[in-house]
């Protein structure tokens, strides 16, 4: 029966030597590795890039530029100095200065998204549930209130959030969300009445500027010494911040150009990884660092940077690849010259796309460190280089494995160029301040078809880069005291997981470290020493040996569509994350068994379970229905049912050949596996403290658990302990066991 127990020098004056030769003496060392790979990389085929052919059905920006562009749901959203637009087809001119809204599927404008603007917009960022879109600019007002460079509006009509009023003393130029907090980078020194230099950081969670990120970036070195954050971007893993910036002191250390801030814990931190590129070689024969945006690779695994800088390279007019993982300086993976501007980069799996005001890029093939070593070409005309460069203007796609060309490039007019790209919703979207994108009057915005990530491709990475890193986090908070038993055999445990991130471990389950709140689920490796936790804004956390794989793009979800749970394959080649609508997502080696979303189901999904040869998956609705995929066989279901509480989990017979589910209020119901016993059996009407949030296999039987953290087993197995006797601040959400 059950125990009811209720777990991280160089001078300045080394800067102005012959810069020429110093950045080719430099360069060689740093890119030795692209030499390594030059005529070996395989450029990936035009199928597997974006489509050449622009979207004709989306809005046409008639006046002004495109300078950001975001997406939340099916809803796109473009910002910049423009003022009218119109539907495709129609030649109705609508009024909407500075920031509009259309339908990704249909390409239809949205005119009740329509708030009032009085100054120019420059950074988008959306919410992790995709209910709030977050505009910064030069702004000083909104629907009539004001609101000074910064603003909260709802993504679905426009309306200004009454309670987020963050209001700072000069432009905010780049917006970034990494779980409940807002990333606001800018000129100001003010914000929310709190000084902070150039960054800072809300907690969205508690309404406040946070005084654990306390992180000023100083000493500009733009143009005549002008400061500008131009890109803030968190990490896949949501542990790191990425800064991009024409400043040299990030946090009182030296950070020229670029810098990464640790967030993963209670208080943000400048990591020792570091470049020196853009400290020793400066633009425009000046003292300047004039980079324009950057990004992480999806997998996490790198990073590029982008910049302008008539044409002195490796630092300007360039692209440049990073490697994420150093606790020091880190050399360029490669650089890849550009000629002129490149003002805008996103990355896909298998492309770096860039754009800007560039004609010509590095061809497959050509020389390195890059082609043309020792000349400077004004104007950006470098057609005298020959079968070195390719002519694509304005935008191009470069191979990750190198920086080369690859075989794309959708011209485009404009004066400034390309001046934003993201990658996101099976969409390259894009901003510029020109009319025209491959001949066709499209106006100041344009979208790219981008095909999925063939079934067992990987991500392509720069050459000798290995995969992703490892997260780590740490954490100062101390968990509560769990309750164990002695005398349990080795080789068997679970752990208990907080809303908060916090993991516990009992018998031999391995100390895990925390994962950033609030938490939904976890995934464990069937050694004990490994897992995959999963979030409320869709990012998977790796922790032990375990290997990430990717998140889930929240942009490419239903409205109002959650995560709930991930599962993963014994082998750990991969995992599944599962979302309240019956969708399934498969990352890694994980295959694409379907899924139920075309549904229209009784209740949210809210479990899942992977077979035991990783080929298969139950996912359980809170109704009790059951959908069986791929191995995994399906024995019956409560979903007919009239059910006391919801169900609330799903655990497998060991035998393979039937599974349990349990509700709320302890009731098990058993398909095709032995009854092992309930909680209102033994309870005798006695009200648990806390309803059951979930149930795991466990021995011949299961393990149940509350949202107190009292566990209740009901197996062959020994008891290994609870929080129930100490329950944590935060409610326990899920329970894992190897």
């Amino acid at each position: 029966m059950g125990t009811m127990t209720s777990e991280r020098n160089d001078t300045p004056g080394r800067r102005h030597l012959t810069r020429t030769l110093v950045a080719l003496v430099a360069m060689i060392t740093l890119v030795g590795s692209t030499t390594i790979v030059v005529g070996g990389a395989q450029p990936a085929p035009a199928s597997e890039l974006a489509s050449a052919q622009p979207r004709t059905d989306i809005p046409v920006v008639l006046d002004g530029e495109v300078s950001s562009v975001a997406r939340a749901g099916n809803t796109v959203f473009i910002a910049g100095t423009f003022t009218q637009l119109r539907d495709a087809g129609d030649t109705t001119v609508v009024t909407q200065p500075h920031l509009a809204a259309y339908d990704a599927t249909t390409g239809a404008l949205l005119t009740g998204f329509d708030p009032v603007i009085d100054k120019e917009v420059q950074a988008l960022a959306v919410s992790t549930d995709g209910g709030t879109l977050y505009v910064g600019g030069q702004f000083s007002n909104i629907d009539g209130q004001k609101r000074r460079k910064l603003a909260a509006l709802d993504a679905a009509t426009g309306e200004l959030d009454p309670d987020f009023v963050f209001n700072t003393n000069s432009r905010v130029t780049a917006l970034a969300v990494g779980g409940d907090h807002l990333y606001v980078g800018g000129k100001f020194t003010v914000i929310g009445g709190q000084s902070h230099t150039r960054l800072a950081a809300i907690d969205l969670t508690a309404g406040t500027v946070d005084p654990n990120f306390n992180i000023d970036i100083e000493q500009g070195t733009g143009y005549n010494g002008g400061s500008a954050i131009k890109a803030l971007e968190v990490s896949p893993d949501g542990s790191t911040l990425l800064s991009v910036h024409n400043d040299r002191l990030v946090g009182g250390q030296v950070r020229t150009g670029v810098a990464l801030i640790d967030i993963s814990g209670p208080v943000a931190a400048v990591k020792p990884w570091y470049t020196d590129l853009y400290d020793l070689n400066r633009c425009n024969g000046a003292d300047n660092t004039l980079v324009r945006d950057g990004t992480f690779s999806p997998d996490g695994s790198y990073l590029v940077i982008v910049s302008s800088g008539d044409d002195y390279p490796p630092a300007c007019n360039t692209a440049v690849a990073f490697p994420v993982v150093g606790t020091g300086r880190v050399d360029p993976l490669w650089v890849s010259r550009h000629f002129d501007t490149v003002a805008a980069v996103a990355i896909t799996w298998n492309a770096v796309y860039v754009g800007g005001h560039f004609f010509y890029e590095e061809a497959p093939g050509s020389d390195e460190p890059w082609p043309g070593v020792g000349q400077k070409f004004a104007d950006g005309d470098a057609r005298q280089l020959g079968d070195q460069v390719v002519l694509h203007r304005r935008l191009g796609a470069l191979n990750p494995e190198d920086g080369k060309a690859l075989d794309w490039s959708p011209h485009t007019n404009g004066d400034r160029g390309i001046l934003a790209l993201d990658a996101v919703g099976g969409e390259l979207l894009m901003g510029h301040d020109g009319d025209e994108i491959t001949g066709q009057t499209l106006g100041r915005h344009g979208s790219f078809a981008l095909p999925p990530m063939p079934p067992g491709a990987d991500y392509v990475r720069p050459a000798g880069l290995p995969g992703p890193p490892v997260t780590t986090t740490t954490t100062t908070t101390v968990p509560p005291t769990p309750t164990t038993v002695a005398g349990t055999a080795p080789g068997r445990g679970y752990w208990l997981l907080e809303a908060d991130g916090q993991v516990h471990p009992f018998g031999a389950a391995a100390a895990l470290t925390a994962a950033p709140a609030p938490a939904v689920d976890m995934a464990v490796s069937p050694d004990g020493e490994s897992a995959w936790i999963l979030d409320t804004s869709g990012r998977v956390y790796a922790r032990g040996s375990a290997i990430w794989y990717g998140n889930v793009d929240l942009n490419t979800l239903s409205p109002g569509e959650r995560v709930s749970a991930i599962s993963a394959r014994p082998s750990g080649d991969g995992y599944w994350v599962f979302t309240d609508r019956g969708r399934a997502l498969n990352f890694g080696a994980a295959p694409d068994f379907g899924d139920v979303s075309n549904l229209t189901l009784r209740g949210p999904v809210i479990a899942s379970v992977a077979t035991v040869s990783g080929n298969g998956y139950w996912m359980v609705g809170d109704d009790g229905g059951v959908f069986a995929f791929g191995d995994a066989e399906f024995h019956g279901s409560t979903g007919a049912m009239t059910l006391d509480q919801p169900v609330v989990g799903l655990a497998p017979d060991p035998d393979g050949d039937g599974y349990w589910l349990v509700a709320a209020d302890g009731g098990a119901f058993a398909f095709d596996a032995p009854f092992r016993g309930s909680l209102p059996g033994i309870l005798n009407g006695t009200p648990l403290a806390r309803p059951i949030v979930g149930m795991v296999a466990y021995g011949d039987g299961y393990v149940m658990l509350g949202a107190d953290g009292g566990t209740f087993s009901f197996s062959d197995k020994p008891f290994l302990g609870s929080l129930g006797a100490n329950p944590p601040d935060s409610d326990v959400v899920a329970i894992a066991a190897f």
